[in-house]
């Protein structure tokens, strides 16, 4: 037998300002017994420790789903976490759940589809009293990975980097009484950049970009419509990219926002190179995607006005 360890981040539905240490041990649990269930053809196999970061468990929020891959997204009440856990197990590589069947198959331990284990996991919860109205469902899990190549975190400036168009009404920043709102703004820039590139199953970006301010800098009028400048600097690592936007790789990738997407920055994700086995392409979010992220964070909460902004349109 040959002992490894791993991390996963989980996003669940419900609220975690209801988890009390009662629930954080229920769900530890709760893992570790469908995982054990779960992995055949190997007596070796077995779950050695199972431990939630609570530092990681992110407030309330809301979340954006695109409903069988359509333009028709709704909002609602989520949160993630990462898990540590130690494992033993006889012939496999060190990471717990399978792509395909040909995977598993090519190990001497029989992995577990990641969807499936989802599915188990998030219908042992809901047969616990403890956790019903709590934790009510199981969105998605990556499987995090460190990357062998990880230099310490550099710094880069655009100024000004970034220009948002926006849909409303430009008077406010024109007379004065919108100055308020613009730090509200300049954290959504933000928050949409960092959340809409954490570790996701699909893609990663191999520089681990991250933006650190957004700084407002000017704003001019359009027809319907107003551009807000701002200067931005942001972290990267394994040399300088081109920019803080990346495009689509090949026809077969597609928009993360189709993804199951957690409007929340968990800074353990972003300092240690982490990124979803499970992804094939290197990128970072493209324009259209943090367009997106941006629309639902700044929703979120009523975080602006809706007279002053009351929609992205586009980046200037």
């Amino acid at each position: 037998c040959s002992q490894h360890s791993g991390e996963v981040l989980v996003t669940a539905d419900g609220d975690p300002n209801s988890l009390d240490s009662s629930d954080i041990s229920a769900l530890e649990n709760i893992y570790q017994q469908t995982l054990e269930e779960m992995v055949e053809g190997d007596s070796c196999f077995q779950v050695l420790d199972v431990t939630i970061d609570t530092d990681s468990i992110s407030r309330r929020r809301l979340e954006a789903k695109n409903e069988d891959r359509q333009d028709r997204r709704r909002l609602s009440n989520t949160f993630s976490m990462v898990i540590w856990f130690q494992f033993q197990c006889h012939g496999c590589s060190g990471n717990l759940f399978g792509g395909n069947d040909a995977s598993r198959r090519n190990l001497a331990t029989t992995l577990v589809l990641r969807d499936d284990f989802i599915s188990a996991y998030a219908s042992k919860i809901s047969q616990v009293s403890l956790l019903q109205n709590k934790v009510t469902g199981v969105e998605f899990l990556s499987e995090l990975q460190a990357m062998e190549k990880c230099s310490a975190p550099d710094y880069a400036e655009q100024s000004p980097g970034l220009s948002i168009v926006f849909e409303g009404d430009y008077s406010p920043l024109k007379d004065g009484t919108g100055i308020s709102q613009v730090s509200v703004i300049e954290e959504a820039i933000q928050e949409a950049y960092n959340s809409m590139n954490m570790p996701n199953p699909h893609s990663y970006d191999s520089h681990f970009r991250s933006l650190a301010t957004v700084s407002y800098v000017f704003s001019s009028t359009q027809v319907n419509s107003f551009a807000m400048h701002f200067s931005v600097s942001y972290e990267y690592r394994n040399g300088p990219p081109s920019g803080i936007f990346d495009t689509l790789v090949d026809g077969s990738d597609y928009d993360r926002s189709e993804l199951y997407v957690c409007h929340e920055t968990i800074d353990i994700v972003t300092e240690e190179c982490l990124y979803d086995m499970a992804a094939h392409y290197s990128r970072a979010p493209t324009e259209k995607e943090f367009i997106s992220a941006l629309e639902l964070v700044l929703l979120r909460d009523d975080k602006v006005d809706s007279h002053f902004v009351s929609g992205v349109v586009a980046l200037g």
